[in-house]
């Protein structure tokens, strides 16, 4: 029964049988218009946010996650300069896995098994069907789907709606009064996880390459974050790093345009600063690789170390996936994957859609980009994962196309696809061809306990896996008209290590007597870090 329905004769019963009216007037006090444990059991429906907004409960609840970026799909891009500030996200801009979400939000298919089914990137929305819009109408707020997040046991199922739409209902095997019952205010990992994150694009681990489904309740060595305590691992939640405002959610990384809550988040929010004592022997050395390397290239030695993740699409060529029972582009999956190493300063290029595409050596072109180099104060070295595609584009303007995932999911017919989600936008296609595409994701998950961290030997030798020359440093040749070393002494023998100390630590000779490189202003905000066009990737 719910707190809002006790009357005063209610209370005078109550108190008339003997419990402190104190005692009652202390609950309402203390849980609020609405005790989960009391309201929440008695539901035996669920129309979504419209049911949980009824009279006194949760009011302003549906407008706040209709205004946020789990809803919008976009909101504000201060970290991104090249879109000045626009309102932007994957809704309204195209990618390198189902491309655009607005001509692709839900539709009705006939699956490679005959089944008619319900699909589209709208199945993790936090919605029960309609797109979502900029309009907080109440259409928009009793769209919001409040158990997609809030209780474990919900489920629900894609179907044709009343109105002929395309949308989601409860699903019938789900016992409605269990699911309520089951609501917390907090959303638990699996929530998080299971129901969208880990499958995005298309299939457990594919797109990010650090979430996985067994992070749920991984072994230490594989997020020794979220491993739980029994586990030797510190037990933490999704929500313990990504804080959340008025359903506002902090952390964005290189591949996403849009900030939903303004907050940065850093390892040393949770650890020392510095974060290396004198346990190691060489904490000195990894505390002052901290001014130019972030934690995560050292504690990300490897990504998808447990399930593969998708690392190139290739819209030239297509398949049958009889997993999904739909055809899909070739897809070429790896696991245990070494990371790539860019400069990193928390800012991002992202490609506007619908505008010409920039093709550099190779026919690629760039998705998304980190911004900073070796010149830049405020970069550092990050992991990423090199997310690549065979993507079309329009001959002469040289847009991207969109796929229409229907037709290519049904028929396999990328020539169609691609010539419907033009015709979807508008689009004239006077020739269409193929350029490689790239997106850098930020690797912040999966991060391996001290014992599995990358050791010296990892980077520094010749053969080690970062590129020193690609991260620009680079060494003169010459000083003062003589070969470097001579210009101040008769040639040596010693490993890096040995000159190195000696010329930085004993004898405090500035790095720019032997590199090119010196602290400097930013990067000019949207531009285009030089290195890049030199990579084989």
């Amino acid at each position: 029964m719910a707190l809002r329905n006790f009357s005063h004769s209610r209370l005078a019963t109550v108190a008339a049988v003997g419990v402190p009216l104190l005692a009652i007037w202390a609950v309402f006090l203390f849980c609020g218009r609405c005790s989960p444990a009391w309201a929440h059991q008695a539901l035996m429906t669920y129309e979504g946010s419209k049911t949980c907004s009824t009279g006194e409960c949760h009011p302003g609840k549906a407008a706040e996650v209709h205004g946020s970026s789990h809803y919008q799909w976009q909101g504000p891009t201060p970290g991104v300069p090249n879109l000045g500030g626009q309102i932007a996200g994957k809704w309204g801009s195209i990618n390198d896995f189902c491309t655009y979400p607005n001509i692709n939000f839900l539709f009705q298919m006939t699956n490679l098994a005959g089944a008619t089914v319900v699909t589209g990137c709208g199945s993790c929305h936090a919605g029960r069907g309609l797109p979502p819009s900029p309009s907080a109408s109440q259409e928009q707020l009793n769209n919001v789907d409040c158990l997609m997040c809030h209780s474990d046991l919900y489920k629900r199922v894609g179907a044709i709606l009343p109105n002929g739409q395309p949308g989601f209902v409860n699903d019938p095997t789900m016992d409605i009064s269990a699911a309520t019952a089951a609501i917390r205010k907090t959303p638990s990992q699996a929530t998080c996880l299971s129901r969208c994150h880990v499958s995005a694009g298309g299939g457990p681990g594919f797109k990010q390459g650090d979430i996985d489904p067994l992070q749920l309740d991984p072994p230490r060595t594989l997020d020794v974050h979220m491993a739980s305590v029994a586990n030797g691992g510190a037990g933490l939640s999704c929500l313990d790093c990504h804080k959340v405002t008025n359903h506002r959610f902090a952390g964005r990384g290189n591949d996403i345009r849009e900030t939903d809550l303004n907050l940065k988040i850093e390892c040393l929010d949770c650890h020392a600063n510095p974060p290396h004592t004198a346990v190691n022997a060489n904490y000195q050395d990894l505390n002052r690789h901290l001014t130019r390397v972030n934690c995560t290239v050292c504690h990300i030695p490897a990504y998808a170390r447990n399930a593969p993740t998708d690392m190139l699409r290739d819209f030239t060529r297509i398949e049958a996936d009889a997993a999904v029972k739909r055809y899909e582009p070739v897809r070429t999956f790896a696991t245990n994957v070494m990371p790539v190493y860019r400069w990193f300063n928390g800012l991002s290029y992202f490609y506007e859609f619908g505008k010409a595409i920039t093709l550099y050596a190779g026919n690629k072109f760039f998705q998304a980009y980190p911004l900073g180099d070796i010149y830049d104060s405020n970069a550092k070295i990050n992991a990423f994962k090199l997310h690549q595609a065979k993507m079309g584009y329009i001959l002469g303007s040289r847009r991207q196309i969109p796929v229409k995932s229907k037709v290519l999911w049904e028929t396999g017919n990328i020539d169609q696809a691609l010539r419907q989600g033009a015709a979807e936008m508008g689009w004239a296609i006077p020739g269409y061809g193929f350029a490689n595409s790239q997106r850098y994701f930020s690797l912040y998950h999966e991060i391996a306990p001290k014992e599995n961290a990358l050791q010296c030997a990892a980077c520094h030798v010749s053969a080690g896996r970062l590129n020193f020359q690609e991260l620009g440093y680079l060494v003169k040749a010459t000083r003062n008209g003589q070969s470097l070393c001579s210009s101040c002494h008769n040639p040596e023998t010693a490993d890096f290590y040995q000159i190195h100390n000696k010329h930085v630590r004993e004898e405090s000779i500035s790095c720019t007597t032997c590199h090119n490189f010196q602290t400097a202003p930013l990067l000019r905000p949207g531009s285009i870090n030089p290195i890049y066009l030199l990579l084989g990737n």
